[in-house]
């Protein structure tokens, strides 16, 4: 009689066991950006502030008037991410999500890799709208 294991050189008694470990294995991983250690503080006014001015908060955009959610002031830009959670964060995860239309939209160019890292490292490291010696 063969069976799905026949071809296999392991015997069903280890196939099945190596299987499900291996299954639980991938399915427990999960990708949760860490900020380097040697990471220099991200400031949001200088660094991210100009970010969201110039890829989102532009007039017609996320300025506060035509569409949400309002990108135009550190307030509203807090108010849409997660500290420490950038995959959790609507105000990063619009820059570059496919499924529900990345931002700025066509004919606008991308928000730059460079900058998109900005934004992430700001929020790893708790998305603090002020800068030191503030």
């Amino acid at each position: 009689m063969r069976t799905p294991f026949s071809g296999l050189p392991l015997p069903r008694v280890v196939a099945f066991p190596a299987c499900a470990l291996l299954l639980t294995l991938i399915s427990a991983c999960q990708h949760e950006p860490v900020a380097p250690a040697n990471q220099e503080p991200i400031c949001f006014a200088t660094e991210v502030l100009p970010v969201f001015k110039s890829n989102c908060a532009k007039s017609g955009c996320h300025d506060g008037v035509k569409t949400s959610p309002d990108l135009s002031t550190p307030a509203a830009i807090r108010a849409t991410v997660t500290p420490g959670k950038p995959l959790e964060s609507e105000g990063y995860t619009a820059m570059f999500n496919v499924w529900g239309g990345i931002m700025p939209p066509s004919p606008s160019a991308p928000v730059a890799r460079e900058a998109r890292l900005i934004v992430e490292l700001w929020i790893l490291q708790g998305a603090d709208i002020s800068c030191e010696g503030d």
